[in-house]
């Protein structure tokens, strides 16, 4: 699924009055806000969908 699927069905869902434009904005904080958790070593939950976090390989000490 692609980001305009997402915000489409976003749009259907939660308020058809809702601009479009507006939940791409909503969409987009929520995936930065989980990227910069992930960059500052903190996992971010959405309950019911899942965890976002980032995991050190044993080897070699990187981030995966």
């Amino acid at each position: 699924m692609v980001r305009s699927e997402i915000i489409s069905k976003l749009s259907k869902r939660i308020h058809q009055n809702l601009k479009k434009q507006h939940l791409d904005k909503i969409f987009q904080i929520t995936i930065d806000t989980i990227i910069q958790g992930i960059k500052n070593d903190k996992s971010t939950e959405l309950r019911g969908f899942g965890r976002f976090s980032s995991k050190e390989s044993i080897n070699s000490g990187s981030v995966v």
